[in-house]
């Protein structure tokens, strides 16, 4: 019997480890997948490959959902204005539809489902975890230990092969594509959209640090006469146009969405940025990566920072001391280079969550749990 899976994701990150799970599953003769996407979710999955419709919105999903016999919700998790992976959720156990999430970073556990002051939470039968470290966060964030189950992050599968993949050639051909020297010592700063975040914020914002970062250029520039350029590479949710004003007599600052994240990240000597997965990925990947995170409130969410794979800074007038070496010492780089890349993410999460995603389906005693 063909089981239908209607499946929904919306941030980036979200859809970004979605989408191998998805490309798993879709190979499979017993399950028909309906899948959804809306804000950048979109842009994700068409870049996957992976067949979709662009949401409307939610009730698009609603109506396949409880219309379609469907037996099973499979979403990514988002915190974004409209969360439309929390509503069909909350459908999804209205219907007594099983429903599975799949969570994609070391943040906003609660956020992702809670229903505003005064509702309880609405929970999946089943959240993936990327690690040991995500689900103890995760049971220390209220959420019922017993639904979380460890699998991996299904991003991160294929770093190794692109990491093994990318040529001189690509770096040369990308730095031309941002109007980069290839000769160049060339810093890449990974923004996020940190003015957003909602309720205390995390204690610091994109264009402070990127202004903080600049300043820490130029008095490298003025003291011992390198040149670095530094290339702003806008989130997926940030328009290039708030980054106008970032401007510069002595650092050539180059805004680009040149290629993809990692790409741009290994065309790179360094990578700058707060504690997005992107600087994840760089260090996966065997970049420099420093995490600038100055007047942090709460915990770290990086976690290669965490692991001493990338190299955090939590006091703002720190910044320029601990860029100064990796801009000015080739062999620091290095040494951080081999740092970041000595542990990778062993792969095969997409693989053992769809094997997970199967046995639920095709298992008769897995029912919706009795969680709110």
């Amino acid at each position: 019997m063909i089981k239908s899976v209607i499946t929904l994701c919306g941030d980036p990150g979200g859809a970004e480890a979605l989408a191998p799970v998805l490309a798993s599953l879709s190979v499979d003769a017993g399950i028909q997948l309906e899948n959804f996407a809306y804000n950048e979710g979109v842009g994700v999955l068409t870049r996957h490959g992976i067949a979709h419709r662009a949401a409307g919105t939610v009730a698009e999903v609603i109506r396949s959902l409880t219309g379609t016999g469907a037996a099973m919700l499979l979403t990514a998790t988002s915190c974004n204005d409209k969360n439309w992976e929390r509503t069909a959720i909350a459908e999804a156990r209205r219907r007594g539809i099983p429903s599975i999430a799949v969570l994609d970073f070391w943040s906003n556990y609660a956020a992702r489902f809670a229903c505003g002051r005064g509702s309880p939470p609405i929970f999946p039968d089943l959240i993936v975890a990327m690690d040991e470290r995500a689900r103890l966060e995760m049971a220390a964030a209220g959420i019922p230990a017993e639904i979380i189950v460890v699998a991996g992050q299904p991003a991160f599968d294929d770093l190794a092969a692109e990491r093994a993949g990318f040529t001189a050639g690509h770096r040369s051909q990308l730095r031309e594509e941002q109007g980069v020297p290839s000769t160049a010592m060339v810093a890449l700063f990974a923004s996020q959209p940190m003015q957003a975040a909602t309720g205390e914020g995390p204690g610091f914002d994109e264009l402070e640090v990127l202004a903080a970062t600049v300043h820490a250029f130029e008095s490298a520039i003025q003291s011992n006469g390198v040149r670095p350029w530094l290339v702003v590479r806008p989130h997926p949710r940030e328009n290039c146009r708030k980054f106008a004003d970032i401007r510069s007599d002595l650092v050539p600052v180059v805004v680009s969405s040149a290629g993809t994240g990692r790409q741009a990240a290994m065309a790179a000597d360094l990578v700058v940025g707060m504690n997005s997965a992107l600087l994840a990925e760089a260090c996966f990947l065997g970049c420099a990566v420093i995490s600038l995170q100055p007047g942090l409130r709460g915990p770290d969410p990086l976690p290669t920072n965490a692991a001493g794979q990338s190299r955090a800074v939590y006091r703002k007038e720190d910044i320029p001391a601990v860029l100064l070496p990796y801009l000015l010492r080739e062999d620091v780089r290095r040494a951080a280079q081999r740092t970041a890349g000595a542990s990778v993410p062993a792969g095969g999460a997409a693989a053992r969550i769809a094997a997970l995603i199967r046995d639920r389906l095709f298992h008769p005693a897995f029912e919706p749990s009795s969680h709110p």
